[in-house]
């Protein structure tokens, strides 16, 4: 789901909502279903039809037309503020794709897609690693790794999320 103070759960909420991906697919937002609900209720966009708890939710995610939400209670809605960075984000923001991340490794979902993280957040909540790509390639072991991005053209980054001005130096 991503940082649950940025746009993620809103990105999350339309996944959900859109039929079309849904005839291809059986979406899994891991995040906090209270979120995603507060966030249902500002922007007028549709709850998740499914909320499954955490524990064993991926017996059921084959058998769910439209995908479902699971509630992993990382981070209450009166724990942070919409649009503010903060430690608590952050290691909700973690705890989200430390999820994904063990549920590919077990074969639960064939594939992961990521919402944004807030690097500040990340390393507000003590994490070392604040970027996705760094996390997927430590936890899985990856001996080489990269960020990938796809559209008319697919290129990989020569850096990994540092400003301009550093790219001289890396």
């Amino acid at each position: 789901m991503g940082d649950p103070a940025g746009v993620g759960p809103e990105i999350c909420l339309r996944l959900l909502a859109n039929a079309e991906l849904a005839e291809r697919c059986v979406p899994v937002v891991l995040g906090d279903a209270a979120v995603l609900a507060a966030c249902a209720h500002r922007t007028g966009l549709p709850e998740p039809a499914r909320i499954l708890a955490a524990d064993g939710w991926a017996a059921k995610t084959g058998a769910l037309p439209g995908g479902a939400a699971v509630d992993l209670g990382a981070i209450g809605v009166g724990d942070f503020s919409p649009g503010k960075v903060s430690a608590a984000t952050g290691a909700a923001a973690f705890a989200y794709v430390e999820a994904s991340i063990a549920a590919a490794l077990a074969g639960e979902v064939d594939a992961v897609a990521t919402a944004p993280l807030s690097k500040e957040g990340a390393q507000g909540g003590r994490h070392r690693l604040s970027q996705y790509t760094e996390i997927f390639a430590a936890r899985t072991a990856a001996p080489r790794w990269c960020m990938v991005r796809l559209e008319a053209i697919t290129c990989t980054f020569a850096t990994v999320h540092v400003g301009y001005a550093e790219v001289p130096r890396c």
